[in-house]
């Protein structure tokens, strides 16, 4: 069951996608008086839209498996991915399981702090899916110098309301999850990605 590449052969590609990212969660605050805004401009999402491709992924396909490393993250635009968390709590294994629709990122964790995945992903229902990599996440973070501060921000403060269940994932060291929920760790990160993942013919950054 193979990826068929939409972008290409669709009427104004880019334009889909920002539509999709602009009605998705991503790069969104997350809670308080602002939840729903966005992090950066609808240029810079227009800008990601142009560099990213859209794809349709079949029932059952795996995007990725729990304890990977992850550099992709996956916007949902039609259909449905199940996620599936395996953990261990006084010695006996469980599994959480969760289902993201339209609108819904899956993967963004392992893309924001380096950790492995901490949840195995599939395809439920026939989907569309928009694929972020961690070159299209570098040029963004590049062209907005306030950007990684406020991912570092916000990830690491659901990251510390979920520190109890992440400690239960066995592939998560001790120094993982306290590395996740550290927003100067992850800024750290987040900086180093820049300079690992920017393509080189990228222009500089606005200051």
């Amino acid at each position: 069951m193979g990826k068929k590449e939409v972008g290409p052969a669709a009427k104004r590609p880019a334009e889909a996608n920002f539509r999709d990212l602009l009605n998705s969660s991503f790069l969104r605050r997350q809670e308080g008086p602002a939840a729903g805004k966005l992090l950066v401009s609808a240029r810079e999402i227009r800008e990601l839209a142009g560099r990213i491709k859209k794809g349709k992924y079949s029932v059952g396909e795996v995007l990725f498996r729990q304890g990977e490393k992850g550099e992709t993250c996956y916007l949902v635009s039609q259909g449905l991915v199940r996620g599936e968390i395996v953990y261990e709590e006084k010695g006996k294994r469980y599994i959480s399981e969760f289902k993201t629709g339209p609108g819904g990122i899956v993967g963004e964790m392992s893309l924001f702090t380096g950790l492995p995945r901490t949840a195995t992903c599939s395809v439920d229902k026939e989907s569309e899916l928009l694929k972020i990599r961690a070159a299209d996440f570098a040029a963004l973070l590049a062209g907005n110098k306030d950007l990684a501060g406020a991912i570092a921000g916000i990830v690491s403060e659901r990251n510390r309301k979920n520190q109890e269940f992440l400690v239960k994932i066995k592939e998560l060291s001790e120094q993982d999850v306290a590395a996740s929920c550290s927003k100067k760790s992850i800024l750290a990160y987040l900086k180093n990605f820049v300079r690992l993942f920017r393509p080189a013919s990228a222009g500089p950054g606005r200051t």
